[in-house]
């Protein structure tokens, strides 16, 4: 056990890089020794690259170097929500293969590797049959595609219901601005017939003086002429 930590220690990641969920990492003390003798042993992370790369495992940070033969796989146990393209599937596939590598190829790491195995060969039957996922669901590709005609027409549904709401709006809008300016129009033409409506009391007051003045005028001339009969 103390030569295992001690071999432990010791280690670098050949490939280098990041491992960002955890996997399995092989080793061998030496790489002319045989690979069924090889050591495994289930990561968390792994950190850096270069010369030097870190590997945690649980509360503990174990140093490796680039010197001693060394492979490594992650392990995921969940897929994405989304895997609805060729690319997707074969990226899958590629998964398991690699995961079923090491695991022939390393008996120390088929233990450890054998759940996410399981998992990815079961996933790969589905997307071998034709499977997709969406939105964390598997599903045929026939119900994924009427699915997406589903929602192309909600989606074209909404925007031609936001359509009309805009163009409602715009007409609203316009109606209540033309109401207004009729609103205002008739407001001024009303100002402008109280005008009219005053000058013509004043013009009708003014005949009404107009008038009272020529009467009074011809009284004037006729009590004149009256007067000058009689003193004639």
């Amino acid at each position: 056990m103390r030569a295992l930590t001690l071999s432990l220690v010791c280690l670098s990641l050949a490939l280098g890089g990041i491992a960002r969920g955890e996997g399995v990492l092989i080793y061998k003390n030496q790489p002319f020794h045989p690979d069924n003798t090889a050591f495994a042993f289930r990561y968390d992370r792994i950190e850096g690259g270069g010369f030097v790369t870190w590997v945690v495992v649980g509360k503990e940070r174990k140093r490796f170097e680039k010197t001693q033969f060394h492979v490594w796989v992650e392990l995921p146990t969940t897929l994405p929500a989304e895997l609805t393209s060729a690319q997707d599937a074969a990226t899958i596939i590629a998964q398991r293969d690699e995961i079923q590598k090491i695991s022939t190829r390393f008996p120390a790491a088929a233990p450890i590797a054998k759940q996410s195995l399981a998992l990815h060969n079961e996933w790969c039957t589905k997307l071998q049959a034709g499977m997709i996922r969406h939105r964390g669901e598997w599903m045929t590709k026939a119900d994924f595609v009427a699915l997406q005609n589903k929602q192309a027409a909600d989606e074209q549904a909404l925007k031609e219901l936001a359509e009309r709401k805009h163009k409602e709006m715009v007409e609203t809008e316009m109606a209540r601005k033309l109401a207004k300016e009729r609103e205002a129009r008739q407001l001024q033409e009303d100002a402008r017939m109280a005008i009219i409506d005053e000058k013509k009391a004043e013009l009708r007051d003014l005949q009404d003086e107009i008038g009272t003045l020529e009467e009074s005028t011809k009284r004037l001339v006729q009590d004149f002429k009256n007067l000058m009969e009689n003193d004639q």
